[in-house]
């Protein structure tokens, strides 16, 4: 198998002998690589599929696989002119699919405007594709990609200030953690999911995904389909509001944090003390107020500075940094409030379930998994039947499911008596 296809220049593709006295073939010029082009040879499976065809029946149609070739090749660095000069020399199904329409079966010849029109529209989705869907090179540019958009989040707290921004922030902070540990920007994650490492319930996150999504920071790439969760891509809004003077005044005034304190720094949303007030929990505004803080107390943040890193108003930071208080996670003194929680994860947790156990929320997470996993299997065991019934089983006889016992009588009050 000889290399990736390379797009031929004119101007630099080296003259080659023919062993059998002729000029080479215009298909065997066109796939083979030359040494000094400026752009980047397809991959094997690419080079195979426009050579030999290999690969062909993967894809639904032609049109599918030409697609396919495209994007590749805009990926490469190719141009048009280039991708069209590989068509042509590609193997006879590929080449013919511009000049050729097949449709149930018959094939009919194409104008050469129609043609022409087929090839631009192509490369131009392709252009499109690669645009709104960039490739990564490796997990590095994937994990600095996740740490710029977390970057943004954190410069634009005055963005998370409104009374639904607690929770689309932690929506998509929960989105961000699954796409480190998947390491992807598309990570793949159901309502429920995300409920569960948000505290918060399925119906907030479905409406705060649909807020993420209009702003910008969120785009769906694939709806749910069965048991598949849907996948979401994440974004950084390409233009976004600066936060008030006097706001970014204390912003720029913060001390730095230290890297260990950087490092150590987890989020306790997810614990049933932060769980909704109705459950009498502390609620998501004081799990992001504890978030904020440092986590090894060294520091101690001003009330004024909260508010500027949270984005909530003075009223509010003051209400729930005297919940914390009264609960024990904070201090509050005239130099600041500083954190009292542990930063070792088994001290904090064991400190928090004290504090869920005086306020009554204990068990409220994990009650919404039970209910979420018993969710999960009936809507299994429901996908599964539905399939069935709809599958080759129901043709050949073989669905037989088991049948709900009906009553063998009405009931005493649906009875009906005649008279004699």
């Amino acid at each position: 198998m000889t290399g990736p296809v390379a797009p031929r220049h004119p101007a630099t593709t080296a003259a080659t002998s023919d062993t059998a006295g002729g000029r080479p073939s215009s298909r065997t010029a066109v796939l083979q690589r030359t040494t000094s082009v400026t752009v980047r040879g397809l991959s094997e499976p690419m080079t195979a599929l426009l050579r030999d065809g290999v690969g062909l029946d993967r894809y639904a149609s032609r049109s599918e696989a030409v697609m396919a070739v495209a994007v590749a090749a805009v990926i490469a660095g190719w141009d048009e002119a280039h991708w069209r000069l590989a068509l042509e020399g590609a193997c006879e199904e590929i080449a013919a699919w511009a000049s050729t329409q097949v449709r149930k079966g018959r094939a009919r010849q194409r104008s050469a405007g129609d043609a022409d029109r087929h090839l631009v529209t192509t490369w131009r989705n392709a252009v499109a594709f690669v645009a709104e869907r960039p490739p990564t090179g490796d997990h590095f540019t994937v994990q600095a990609e996740l740490a710029e958009i977390d970057l943004t989040i954190t410069a634009h707290p005055h963005l998370w200030g409104k009374a639904s921004g607690p929770s689309d922030r932690a929506v998509l902070q929960v989105l961000l953690g699954i796409a480190r540990e998947a390491c992807t920007l598309t990570p793949s994650a159901s309502s429920r999911q995300v409920s569960e490492l948000a505290n918060v319930s399925p119906t907030t996150v479905t409406n705060a995904l649909a807020r993420l999504a209009k702003r910008g920071w969120v785009r769906q790439e694939s709806p749910a389909q069965g048991t598949l969760a849907p996948i979401w891509r994440l974004l950084r809004p390409e233009e976004l509001p600066a936060p008030a003077p006097e706001v970014a005044a204390v912003l720029e005034d913060l001390p730095v944090l230290p890297l260990a304190a950087a490092l150590a720094r987890t989020s306790v949303r997810a614990h049933d003390a932060f769980s909704h007030s109705i459950h009498g929990g502390l609620g998501r505004i004081a799990a992001r107020l504890v978030d904020l803080l440092d986590p090894t107390g060294s520091q101690r943040h001003t009330q004024v500075q909260l508010q500027a890193l949270s984005g909530l108003h003075r009223r509010t930071v003051a209400k729930h940094v005297r919940a914390l208080t009264l609960a024990g996670l904070v201090e509050v003194d005239q130099r600041g409030v500083r954190r009292v929680l542990e930063v070792d994860d088994a001290a904090a947790a064991e400190c928090l379930d004290d504090v869920a156990g005086e306020l009554g929320c204990t068990g409220v997470v994990a009650r919404r998994k039970a209910r979420h996993a018993a969710q999960r299997e009936a809507f299994t065991s429901w996908r599964t039947d539905f399939d069935a019934r709809r599958g080759w089983r129901v043709q050949r006889g073989l669905y037989d499911p088991a049948q709900p016992t009906l009553f063998t009588e009405p009931p005493p009050h649906l009875r009906v008596t005649f008279a004699a």
